[in-house]
């Protein structure tokens, strides 16, 4: 007979049912209910394994991870050359958009909607939305409708501080640019700036950058005042001065 302690040392632990490996495969990709470590089962191929990004099998003669190999040579070549691989697995370069390359997953289901010659809407929803790994996806894959802007929100079923809230980025030529409701809090963001300035009777006014000294005010490194006070100011022919930004340029 079991002892109290033996009778309750248990956690539960769900098993999948499915009809082959490859529902399997796409089960782990795009079913919420079947989560990492669950036990999947296809007795029609003999097959017991584990939910993973790659799921792993346990009685068969090959992998099932082998399945998303052949899916990834059934993609377009253009948008593999995308994602070069970065070591021997040819998907690598594509995995490593992701925060955890052996969970991939953007989180959401992309919808179309209203669309026009200038602009197209696309949706989304989801309850863990991947806003870095979409942004490194529509980074590689649009290089001429830019700039892409995306924004996203979020909510909860609690009220308490930053249950709700959002954010998004932009994409240009420029790179990725992001915005988010937590930096609502981040008091250095909209303290006054500053620039590093000093006039050359050649070239006018030259602004100061950490890597190439001065130069131009587009390659200006940008301080806030605590920064400023705890620079050392380079020496030049002229006396380097501070000159704050204009406050629309401060963010």
């Amino acid at each position: 007979m079991l002892t109290d302690s033996e009778r309750f040392a248990f956690c539960t632990h769900r098993a999948h049912v499915l009809n082959t490996t490859r529902h399997a495969y796409d089960a782990c990709q795009v079913d919420e209910a079947i989560a990492k470590g669950h036990t999947l089962i296809v007795l029609g191929e003999g097959v017991v394994g584990l939910a993973w990004a790659w799921p792993v099998a346990v009685l068969e003669s090959g992998p099932l991870h082998d399945e998303i190999a052949t899916r990834w040579a059934q993609v377009a070549a253009s948008f593999r050359a995308l994602f070069p691989p970065i070591d021997d697995n040819p998907v690598s370069g594509f995995l490593a958009i992701f925060n955890d390359p052996d969970f991939p997953t953007f989180g959401t289901q992309f919808v179309f909607g209203d669309h026009n010659p200038a602009s197209i809407s696309v949706f989304g929803q989801a309850d863990q939305f991947e806003p870095e790994a979409v942004a490194a996806l529509f980074q590689r894959i649009l290089t001429r409708s830019r700039p892409l802007i995306v924004t996203w929100g979020y909510d909860s079923d609690r009220y308490q501080p930053d249950a709700f809230g959002g954010g998004g980025f932009r994409i240009d030529a420029d790179g990725t640019h992001w915005i988010e409701t937590s930096h609502l809090n981040d008091n250095a963001r909209f303290a006054p700036k500053l620039v590093l300035a000093m006039r050359d009777d050649e070239e006018g006014l030259l602004f100061w950058n950490n890597t190439d000294g001065f130069g131009s005010l587009e390659t200006a490194d940008v301080f806030t005042e605590e920064q400023a006070g705890q620079m050392d100011i380079p020496i030049a022919h002229d006396q380097p001065k501070w000159i704050a930004l204009p406050r629309g340029l401060r963010n």
